[in-house]
């Protein structure tokens, strides 16, 4: 992730101008995703050991939300982005963004109650006591 951020960041000056914005907003989301895996690979590694072939619980608790936090930054981002590697001129690109604008903010409210409902349901819930609960009240809210 954080080559391809690099790539992005340095291939800027070999396009032209109408799409270096793509570029720049493709060098974010990658730089946002690779922090996030990075932070969720700390968390398993502290959560989980290693033992005998198989992974044992350390007791730490493994925080997945980095995940659905990435969610939150990177899906509008995305959808800037496929707005702007299209290239238009600004009197058609505004509206277009004006229109994506709308469901964007509608699934973002949804999106953060997904997130803190399944980060109350990660620290509350025991998975393997009670995992397929916690799993099918997180399946409800999330349809």
């Amino acid at each position: 992730m954080f080559a391809a951020a690099l790539f992005f960041f340095n291939a800027q000056n070999q396009v032209d101008q109408p799409y270096r914005l793509a570029l720049l907003v493709s060098a974010i989301v990658v730089s946002i995703a690779g922090y996030h895996y990075f932070r969720i690979f700390n968390s398993w590694d502290a959560a989980y050991i290693l033992k005998d072939g198989t992974y044992s619980p350390t007791g730490a608790p493994f925080n997945d939300a980095y995940r659905y936090l990435d969610w939150l930054l990177t899906v509008p981002l995305l959808l800037v982005e496929a707005v702007a590697v299209l290239a238009l001129p600004s009197k058609e690109s505004k509206p277009l963004l004006d229109v994506l604008a709308k469901p964007v903010f509608g699934l973002l409210i949804f999106a953060i109650a997904l997130v803190k409902t399944k980060v109350d349901l990660e620290g509350n819930v025991p998975h393997a006591a009670n995992g397929k609960t916690a799993n099918m009240l997180e399946g409800t809210l999330a349809s």
